[in-house]
């Protein structure tokens, strides 16, 4: 992989990078790349178009700015320059030594913000602690749900 910064890699606008740097974006995960959003209009979702990430570069945006014109546009310039959104979209090592893409990923996340779950009485309904007997389920240690204790 290319050690230089993601930007450097970009056919870059200057008008183009204020954009990104200055409006008020929104990023979510989808199972296609990472879904961005502009707040500056007064209808942000006429303004929500997805990105797609090939490794840590965005390659391609839904927008018509990408479409009809060469240099990237403010969408995917708004994903180059947030570090955390590129590494939320990119592939994970999983223990078991395979890949987990984002798309595997729970894309219903937005980049660390749950969103709400439907929980019953034994918990979410993501929980599987009620099968397991005195142990936590993987997913409530992930999210810091409950803690893993042991007699160790």
């Amino acid at each position: 992989m290319d050690s230089s910064h993601v930007l450097d890699r970009l056919d870059v606008s200057t008008g183009a990078r204020r954009r990104a740097e200055t409006e008020p974006f929104t990023f979510s995960l989808t199972p296609d790349g990472v879904r961005v959003t502009n707040h500056s209009y007064a209808e942000p979702s006429e303004h929500s178009y997805v990105v797609t990430i090939d490794g840590d570069l965005p390659i391609a945006c839904e927008c018509p700015a990408d479409e009809h014109y060469n240099p990237a546009c403010k969408h995917r310039l708004a994903v180059a320059i947030h570090t955390p959104v590129r590494e939320a979209a990119a592939a994970h090592p999983v223990v078991d030594g395979g890949v987990q893409d984002a798309s595997e990923s729970e894309s219903t996340e937005s980049l660390g913000q749950e969103t709400e779950t439907s929980e019953s009485a034994d918990g979410p309904d993501w929980c599987d602690c009620a099968d397991l007997g005195d142990l936590p389920c993987f997913e409530c240690v992930r999210r810091g749900r409950k803690p893993l204790s042991g007699n160790g």
